[in-house]
């Protein structure tokens, strides 16, 4: 899954992760989520 491996990026000292059609080919309302989920993953915290 796209998230697991943007999780295990993060982990393994990452700074990003080029999201581009994974991200922007999906509805907005769920583009939006997996971009949020994606920032806390490399902030490490929620970002709520």
């Amino acid at each position: 899954e796209l998230l697991a491996e943007v999780k295990e990026l993060a982990q393994g000292g990452a700074f990003g992760s080029i999201m581009g059609r994974n991200a922007f080919q999906r509805p907005k309302k769920e583009s939006i989520e997996l971009l949020h989920q994606v920032m806390e993953a490399f902030a490490g915290r929620p970002l709520k």
